[in-house]
């Protein structure tokens, strides 16, 4: 049944593989980003939750002030970061995981950098 997961990522238009240098940057176009974008609504549901829980109003913050809060609120928020990084990887192949578990730094990052991207695009 695992072997199926990737038959559920969306396509995303691919960029040119001359730019794409080592095996981290491979994971993020092929494995990341089509996760992050089958999640986007789950995503984008469990933030606003979180700051709906806060009582924090995005509406009365200008759209820099809005990009600060949600970059603040994902950045100090431990618990939130941890459950949204894990919505991410549970989606993940079993190879996909074990290269994950070798790069968890890194991959942490972009995970973490590219939902801030996607969830301010969409809400500042």
């Amino acid at each position: 049944m695992r072997e199926n997961i990737k038959t559920l990522r969306p396509q995303i238009a691919a960029i040119e593989t001359e730019q794409i240098q080592t095996p981290i940057e491979q994971f993020h176009h092929e494995v990341l980003r089509p996760i992050l974008k089958f999640q986007n609504e789950i995503i984008l549901a469990i933030f606003l939750s979180e700051i709906n829980r806060f009582k924090i109003d995005l509406g009365k913050y200008s759209p820099k002030g809005k990009k600060e809060k949600i970059q603040s609120t994902l950045q100090k928020n431990q618990k939130l970061r941890t459950l949204l990084i894990g919505i991410v990887i549970a989606l993940f192949e079993l190879e996909e995981l074990n290269f994950y578990h070798q790069q968890q730094s890194e991959i942490n990052k972009r995970i973490s950098s590219m939902m801030e991207e996607r969830i301010v695009s969409q809400l500042a």
